[in-house]
Parts: structure tokens; sequence; C-alpha cells
């Protein structure tokens, strides 16, 4: 295809913080983990989808089949979509698993 940039699942995005391998990283209603580390201001891969665990959460834990959102102002995931302002993340798929996405 000759207008195909690369798939989308892990993509080059400017650091909004400074980051380490693992991480959250939010860019507006992105939401994904930080492949590698980097510094604030500069590129990071972030990986969009997959299924990852040990990732933050905060409020009550979600349950398999539950939304979780990114809760901003905790910098972890959340079931509640803070009123619309917490940004969809993905969906939790067991304890402590989580398919972002």
């Amino acid at each position: 295809m000759r207008n195909l940039i690369q798939d989308g699942v892990t993509v080059d995005l400017v650091a909004p913080a400074d980051v380490q391998p693992g991480d959250l990283v939010r860019i507006g209603d992105l939401v994904g983990c930080a492949v590698t580390g980097a510094t604030s201001g500069n590129t990071v891969p972030v990986r969009l989808e997959g299924v990852f665990g040990n990732l933050p959460t905060t409020g009550t834990a979600p349950a398999a089949g539950d939304t979780v959102y990114y809760d901003v102002s905790e910098d972890a995931l959340t079931v509640s979509d803070g009123t619309g302002a917490n940004p969809r993340a993905g969906i939790c798929v067991a304890p402590g698993r989580y398919r972002l996405g």
C-alpha cells in the first residue's frame, strides 16, 4: 500500500515528561506504554496496543471486562471516566492485566 506509514501498534511520540520503559504515556486521547526511557521533550516509542501488567491504578480495582480510563491527576488507570475528563485507555482482561487500545 503506497500510503501506509506504519502499523500504528507502536508510534514515536514526544515525551510529555521523563518516562521509563513501561510507564504510561498520555498525549491527548492516546494512552500507551513507553517502550524505552526518554526525557521530557524527546521522542519515545509508545506501544498503543497489547495486554500489559503491572500498570498503576487508582480507586476501585478494575475487574475483568471493566473499561479503564487514564486518570490524568493520578497518572494511573481507573474505572472512572471522571465525568468525561479521563480518556479511555482500554479494558481490564484479568486482575492486574489491561488491554490498551
